[in-house]
């Protein structure tokens, strides 16, 4: 091989070195060329989590080969030129999900939550009757017959109303016509004690209270289901009705409007913001003030610690225990929800429009601070005058809207497209129970249906 062949040779291999060694180093540093741009850029990703993980995702119309894997640890689509790709996962029989992401460079854009609703919600029946009228005691179903009157095993209870109930004991307390209010053993009809007659007697024997007053809310106690917590204009008391004891737990110069049992406490609300309670295992009174004008609807997380409430203007505020002053956070809203676990409210204004307050900072894909709000792009279709809102809590990061007997899931997303996917339509009513399951009545023509859905 003479001289000018071996110096072609090696500058061939030179210029291949230098190719390949620019490109490990590029590559290695996450940086390619942008052809659209003629430009080096540091690449970007997106790192995506699904359920279920054996659906198949495609990215700009074009599916992406790898999988997350049995335990479904997500999976990293990298090397991608900074600008905007459309992500679709996918899965036959189940809503698409579908969302546009802005790759930025060196950053990888998260979306962790993302679930494929499964179209075919399964069903259980557990009760039919005559007239649209349900709810779960124990092991029973109460409902009404022809002439109004609640019924329980076939057997007519003392009462047309359910006054107080949790769908986990068999005890309620029911109403009659002329207000009369009952104790009674929803398993054992025959059980029905008059809990107004009890309630007197006991506070003006025991308490030596004076007077007849009349009983204004009532809970089924939440350690003690033999127990009833009894709310009059301004006081709160706890009558055990398998002992026939009455304790005050405390009162107040202001009125109770609402009656709610948080986090092993009890709480009596009025309509102008002043909160009188007790803490059931400690025995200790409390009060404060949310500093409002007039409550029309609140509603309070699992710890009792959070409290959101709307007033008369229809503005939605938020006080947390220890605040001077309730925060703010909505107007001209319809319906809301306050998650369980207190850290998002969700809402719906009087523009059909639905807003997601984050009272505590997000640390999954948002990294949003503390006080965030943000607005869903939820089609007005699905929202009409009576929707209703509110959270399951086994999804956290899935609103529920109901409206005419559809249920609709809606991720709590905000970036872009909103995606929502139904799940129960064409019923007459669709809620959760105390117990959160989800209860479906149906219409099946010349009688009612209710069935317990479970949505996986």
């Amino acid at each position: 091989m003479d001289l000018k062949r071996r110096k072609m040779l090696y500058y061939f291999f030179a210029l291949i070195f230098l190719v390949c060694g620019a490109y490990l180093i590029t590559s290695t540093q996450g940086l390619v060329i942008d052809w659209n741009k003629l430009q080096l850029v540091k690449t970007g990703g997106i790192y995506l989590k699904f359920i279920p993980s054996d659906a198949s995702v495609f990215v700009d119309g074009k599916q992406v080969d790898e999988s997350p894997g049995i335990l479904n640890r997500g999976i990293l689509i990298d090397d991608l030129v900074p600008r905007k790709y459309h992500v679709a996962v996918r899965k036959e029989g189940m809503p698409q999900w579908e969302k546009d992401f802005i790759v930025t460079s060196g950053t990888i854009t998260p979306a962790s939550a993302i679930r494929l609703w499964n179209g075919t919600i399964p069903y259980e029946r557990i009760a039919t009757a005559t007239i649209p009228y349900f709810f779960s005691a124990g092991n029973t179903i109460i409902t009404k017959n022809d002439k109004g009157n609640l019924v329980s095993s076939e057997k007519e209870l003392r009462g047309s109303t359910i006054f107080a109930g949790r769908s986990d004991s068999k005890w309620i307390v029911t109403q009659t016509a002329n207000d009369q209010l009952f104790f009674v053993d929803a398993e054992n009809p025959e059980s029905a004690v008059n809990l107004q007659e009890i309630f007197n007697s006991l506070k003006i024997r025991q308490l030596e209270l004076p007077g007849i007053v009349k009983i204004k809310n009532a809970l089924i106690h939440p350690f003690s289901e033999e127990k009833v917590i009894v709310a009059t204009e301004q006081s709160l008391y706890t009558v055990d009705m398998k002992k026939i004891m009455i304790e005050k737990l405390t009162t107040s110069t202001t009125t109770i409007d609402f009656l709610i049992a948080r986090g092993g406490s009890v709480f009596g609300i009025s309509k102008n913001g002043n909160v009188q309670g007790s803490n059931l295992i400690l025995k200790n009174e409390f009060n404060f003030s949310i500093g409002t004008t007039t409550i029309t609807e609140v509603a309070m997380d699992d710890s009792g610690s959070r409290i959101a409430f709307k007033d008369a203007d229809t503005s939605l505020f938020l006080y947390e225990r220890g605040m001077d002053s309730p925060v703010k956070i909505g107007a001209m809203v319809k319906t809301f929800s306050l998650s369980s676990d207190g850290k998002k409210v969700v809402w719906i204004n009087g523009n059909r429009k639905t807003f997601v307050y984050y009272i505590e900072k997000d640390d999954g894909d948002l990294k949003l601070p503390e006080g965030s709000i943000t607005q869903l792009s939820v089609p007005a279709a699905y929202i009409q005058k009576d929707t209703k809102v509110f959270w399951i809590p086994k999804f956290p990061a899935h609103a529920f809207i109901e409206t005419n007997g559809v249920l609709v899931a809606l991720e709590t997303d905000p970036r872009g497209k909103t995606n929502t996917a139904t799940l129960i339509g064409e019923s007459r009513n669709i809620f959760l129970d105390d117990n959160m399951r989800l209860n479906v009545i149906k219409n099946d023509g010349s009688f009612f249906s209710l069935s317990i859905a479970e949505i996986k």
